[in-house]
């Protein structure tokens, strides 16, 4: 059978496991002994299917490179060129994992998670699922306007525990958190993670032509080649919420699921500008092998031209500049010799300017962001408890979301940071 075929039988099985434990909570029951049995044989079945549409894709994906010498090396995008990450969008990228053989796609913004295979489990509309749904029925205790989230779980949700979140809500949430953030708005990618562990290739240094006389040898070089490394780190958030409210608010499912996403972007920009390594992934601030303008002071268009010709050396067109509020507001500021405001150069305009306050204090930070990479697992864990802490005594429920996340760059000097500016 192919991949395809294999997962609708397995969306099949999912759809029938499903339908039994729906069966026994309209009667108000529990499974009986039978029903127990061929649940646990259908969920048997639904993960040795998992596991063989996994080989079947990696054996795929290794006869697909096989046959076209593909591997997974990151590579640098050039001034005019779109490699799903730009401005322009453009087709998905796709890579092989040289070790397991795995495609790995490389997703712009524009591009959703929730559309890759794994994603498309049964016939959810990714479209129709929500998280603030989800988490309202669990503090209400009741699914009344949350059928499509319960159906799309893999099996039953209990009222005060955690549950990982079934691949098409999962993916639905980060799809919004991806969109929500600055960096990808900017330009970065993602680079879905099946593994706490990725290790991919790229170009450190560019072969140069060189010119030769009439039996003259050529001078050999040599494509310098490094790893990018991606490793899972956890980053989540932690909030209360009144039972009462969550069971009698109209709209708490939209907040619920807003603020949640919006607290989701802000660490991923914070971790991905300014993280600081260690436990943290290694963010723009205090990356090795980006380009720098330190103690810049007082900012001048000039100098933001400068920092754009930096990364314009580098053959790549810059895509936006993120700054910090103060940044933005140092520039808005700035003002011709007769006192009028000066309105920013032709080139600087036609940047995406991004302002947020993750970004660290006083800095610009400006480049193609289509080479900045996120890796993203592509599992969420969701925990929802009404007895953890003070909850129980304080009638409220307690929500943990949490990701797990990295970054990398695959072609450093694409990107440039001023520091140190005051004003």
């Amino acid at each position: 059978m192919t991949p395809k075929e294999l997962r609708e039988k397995r969306a099949a099985l999912v759809k029938q496991a499903r339908a039994m434990l729906d069966r026994a909570d309209k009667e108000k029951r529990a499974l009986t002994a039978a029903e127990r049995e061929q649940y646990d044989k259908a969920f048997a079945e639904i993960e040795e299917l998992k596991d063989e549409i996994d080989r079947r894709e990696k054996q795929d994906a290794l006869d697909r490179e096989m046959a076209s010498g593909t591997s997974p090396v990151v590579g640098p995008t050039l001034a005019g060129e779109d490699r799903g990450g730009g401005r322009a969008g453009g087709p998905r990228e796709t890579w092989v994992d040289a070790r397991t053989g795995r495609s790995i796609p490389v997703l712009g913004i524009e591009q959703r998670m929730a559309d890759l295979p794994e994603a498309r489990v049964g016939d959810h509309d990714p479209n129709a699922l929500s998280v603030g749904r989800l988490i309202a029925a669990i503090a209400r205790g009741s699914w009344a306007g949350a059928e499509a989230e319960r159906r799309a779980m893999s099996g039953g949700v209990p009222s005060a525990g955690g549950v990982f979140l079934f691949e098409p809500i999962a993916a639905v949430l980060l799809d919004k958190v991806r969109a929500a953030t600055v960096l990808g708005r900017a330009g970065m990618r993602t680079v879905p993670m099946t593994t706490a562990d990725l290790t991919l290739v790229r170009v450190e240094r560019d072969v140069v032509p060189v010119m030769k006389g009439e039996n003259e040898e050529f001078v050999e070089q040599e494509f310098g080649f490094g790893p990018v490394h991606l490793g899972a780190r956890t980053v989540g958030c932690l909030v209360s919420l009144s039972r009462e409210l969550a069971a009698d608010a109209v709209n708490a499912a939209s907040l619920i699921e807003t603020e949640l996403v919006k607290v989701l972007a802000v660490s991923v920009d914070r971790l991905g500008l300014a993280g600081v390594g260690g436990k943290e992934p290694v963010g723009l601030s205090v990356h090795p092998d980006i380009q720098r303008v330190p103690d810049v002071g007082n900012i001048d268009w000039d100098q933001v031209l400068d920092v754009i010709e930096l990364v314009e050396n580098e053959n790549i067109e810059p895509s936006a500049y993120i700054v910090s509020p103060a940044v933005k507001k140092f520039l808005a500021r700035i003002k011709s010799g007769i006192g009028e405001y000066d309105k920013s150069p032709a080139e600087a305009a036609a940047l995406t300017r991004l302002p947020t306050t993750a970004a660290t204090a006083g800095t610009l930070t400006l480049g193609g962001f289509g080479s900045m990479l996120m890796g993203l697992r592509q599992d969420a864990a969701l925990e929802v408890s009404s007895e953890a802490g003070d909850a129980f005594k304080k009638h409220q429920i307690h929500i943990k979301m949490t990701l797990r996340l990295d970054f990398a760059l695959g072609w450093p000097r694409h990107i440039a940071q001023m520091s140190g500016i005051t004003g």
